[in-house]
């Protein structure tokens, strides 16, 4: 029982009262059974709800995992992850996100820089330009296989090694501190070098050259580019030997005897000497053509060239200046006396007759000169008067020589006059018509008339055919 007592001081009583436990702990009994079963209950349901909670909340990092995996395990391609979930879960997968497609970039950006490296190497390598890369001392640190086949040296025998083994001169460092100096402020130079094989034969090439920079703006690496411009350089070579030269004889054209002839005159007026112009003409040369065909008058014409080249000095020229043609220049003479010994020698090499397939040919040529100063001081007029001298051989019987007279210009320019003045004396009317008599001896009759022209000329009056 549960007892209470209380004194009560007005009665001088003392009231005890008692009530069973029972009954005195019915409530509170009720209430701890409420209590218990709340706890087991709350102890059943909290951890339910707990992890439903933790399951929703876990779930997208769990879906986000496995989809992660299937994609390392290359069972689905890279892709964004479905941002779900709570606000710091969305958070933490669109990081991610952002982070994938960052890699993603610089994956690409390397896929990128992979394709042009492996590019880069295949042009390196399958170039058909020489490539050589230096280090910053010039020395070789790779080249390609265009190298190799041009100079014959193998890679590894190179690598490691100068530039300057590849200089003609190989004692020669001039070039590369060239190359260097110009380097240090600009990024490319370019220029012809001459390079050497492994064999040791030297050849032309043409070299550029660019300077790879480091962070701080110094040259960290050079890159060599070559070509074996030989081919070039004989074709260069070919074409200015065409443009100065007969392509039948292989002597100096008209144009080179015109620059060595100035040349001369330049000389001998410095000097105080005479530089002769000899203008040489094949006789009969026509007929041969005619006759044998051009082909065979071309054979003549070389022979002919042949022959005239050794009867002058090394520092004179012969040139073909066409057809039949040929000047001569005759520099540093100091009289005729000199002139003269020379073209006798030419009439003398002619002379002999000329073996052309088998055909016995004979030719003679007439020679003109012009002698400067005492001739004339400029090439044209030279020229003129070496023609007019020529001319003059022909008339004089062929196979001869003459110099040029200050008669010779008169009755050129007599002549050219004369001809010129027929022209136009037809339009004129200047031409006059006469009667010559024909009378038989015997009879002593008028038996016909020889019609003549008269050229009733307004300055020099009324002139005959002679």
């Amino acid at each position: 029982e549960l007892s209470s007592a209380r004194r009560m001081r007005t009665a001088g009583w003392t009231v005890i009262a008692t009530l069973p436990t029972g009954i005195a702990f019915e409530s509170i009994n009720s209430i701890r059974d409420k209590i218990y079963f709340g706890a087991i209950l709350s102890s059943l349901i909290i951890p339910i709800l707990l992890w439903l909670y933790l399951h929703g909340q876990l779930t997208p990092l769990s879906r986000a995992a496995k989809t992660l995996d299937e994609m390392t395990q290359g069972r689905m391609p890279l892709q964004p992850l479905l941002a779900e979930g709570s606000k710091e879960i969305r958070r933490l997968l669109h990081s991610f996100n952002l982070l994938q497609s960052h890699i993603n970039e610089q994956k690409t950006s390397l896929n990128e820089s992979a394709e042009k490296l492996r590019l880069s190497a295949k042009v390196f390598e399958s170039s058909c330009e020489s490539i050589v890369i230096a280090d910053a001392a010039m020395r070789i640190v790779s080249v390609n296989r265009a190298f190799t086949e041009m100079t014959g040296h193998a890679g590894d025998e190179v690598v490691g090694r100068s530039l300057r083994m590849l200089a003609a001169d190989q004692g020669d460092d001039q070039f590369a501190t060239l190359v260097g100096q110009h380097l240090r402020s600009a990024e490319h130079w370019q220029g012809e070098v001459l390079h050497r094989r492994k064999s040791g034969e030297t050849y032309p090439a043409w070299l550029h050259v660019s300077a790879i920079r480091d962070a701080e703006g110094r040259p960290g690496h050079y890159v060599f580019g070559f070509l074996d411009i030989s081919d070039r350089k004989q074709a260069e070579e070919r074409i200015e030997y065409m443009a100065f030269h007969d392509p039948l004889t292989g002597l100096p054209n008209r144009r080179l005897a015109m620059e060595r002839l100035e040349l001369a005159i330049t000389l001998a007026d410095r000097s105080q000497t005479r530089t002769a112009l000899v203008f040489l003409d094949l006789d009969n040369f026509k007929t041969i053509n005619d006759s044998f065909g051009h082909a065979v008058g071309d054979l003549l014409l070389q022979a002919v060239a042949s022959r005239l080249m050794l009867c002058i000095r090394d520092s004179d020229t012969i040139c073909r200046q066409g057809g039949d043609e040929f000047l001569i220049v005759l520099g540093n003479v100091a009289d005729a006396d000199a002139i003269t010994v020379v073209t006798r020698k030419i009439l003398e090499a002619l002379a002999p007759t000329f073996n052309i397939e088998g055909k016995e040919l004979s030719t003679s040529s007439s020679i003109g000169i012009a002698v400067f100063p005492d001739d004339g001081r400029d090439i044209d007029t030279l020229l003129k008067r070496a023609d007019t001298a020529m001319y003059h051989a022909k008339e004089a019987g062929r196979n001869a020589y003459s110099f040029f007279t200050e008669q010779m210009n008169l009755d050129a320019v007599e002549h050219q006059q004369v001809r010129v003045g027929l022209l136009h004396a037809m339009e004129r009317g200047e031409f006059r018509l006469h009667y010559q008599p024909q009378i038989d001896i015997n009879s002593g009759k008028v038996i016909g008339a020889e019609a003549l022209i008269r050229w009733q000329h307004p300055e020099h009056g009324l002139l005959a055919p002679a």
